[in-house]
């Protein structure tokens, strides 16, 4: 969904797009900020958690549809499959990489281990 060219919420998920900085020789993840189009879910938290123990800037701004069409990486978070990757926008096809994947991965073991911890407790 857009506004004014400003990308916002899409049915509960969440965007992020991996732009090479070609001028600095490095790479940086960018998600929209949390506000009143865009929810703060804990599927978004948790990924920007992991990329914060992995050592990979995620920055907060607002951005066009335009900014995704220039992705070098793009991967969409919701609730029930976690971490999607996203291949094509349009007619414009978008790498599966090597970010997504490894957020992805450390997603569902994250996931796995609070399940399993919760499962544990219920059995008392």
């Amino acid at each position: 969904l857009w506004n004014e060219k400003i990308r916002q919420n899409v049915c509960g998920v969440g965007v992020f797009v991996k732009r090479l900085l070609p001028s600095l020789n490095l790479w940086k993840l960018y998600t929209h900020p949390a506000d009143n189009f865009i929810l703060n879910g804990i599927t978004r938290r948790t990924v920007i958690d992991i990329c914060g123990k992995s050592g990979i800037d995620v920055i907060e701004k607002k951005f066009e549809k335009e900014f995704l069409l220039d992705a070098d990486e793009l991967f969409l978070t919701q609730t029930f499959e976690g971490v999607i990757p996203v291949s094509q926008i349009d007619d414009v096809t978008v790498e599966v990489g090597p970010v997504a994947k490894e957020i992805r991965e450390e997603y569902f073991k994250l996931a796995d281990q609070k399940n399993w911890d919760q499962i544990n407790k219920d059995r008392g």
